[in-house]
């Protein structure tokens, strides 16, 4: 434990950061999709016509990718005091946004997803 307090390695902490980076970016491309589907941003990724429609690979990577965000935070911020923490966790916490709007039923699937929803 003591050598894990000691490497003051940034590594991990923008890792985190970088992880939730890419899954907000999913969220936000999501309910950009879910919101305005005739948008460019859709439009220029070519996003297929089912991408909002539940758990599809997007939602599911998103979720993913802040879970481990959120988990990098609080393993970095139990293993020191410094660090990038609070933004990480705010970070992974607007990757999660879509996801848990799909568990709490705000965006209604079309069709049943892994779990059930």
């Amino acid at each position: 434990m003591s050598d894990l307090k000691a490497s003051n390695s940034a590594g991990g902490s923008f890792g985190g950061l970088i992880v939730a980076i890419a899954g907000a970016g999913i969220s936000v491309i999501l309910w950009i999709a879910k919101i305005n589907p005739d948008s460019d941003v859709v439009r220029r990724l070519n996003l297929p016509a089912d991408a909002t429609t539940g758990w599809s690979g997007l939602a599911i990577v998103a979720a993913i990718c802040g879970g481990v965000a959120l988990l990098f935070a609080v393993v970095r911020g139990l293993a020191s005091r410094r660090g990038i923490t609070g933004l990480t966790v705010l970070i992974a916490v607007i990757a999660l946004s879509y996801p848990a709007a799909i568990v709490l039923g705000a965006v209604a699937p079309d069709r049943p997803g892994p779990f059930g929803t």
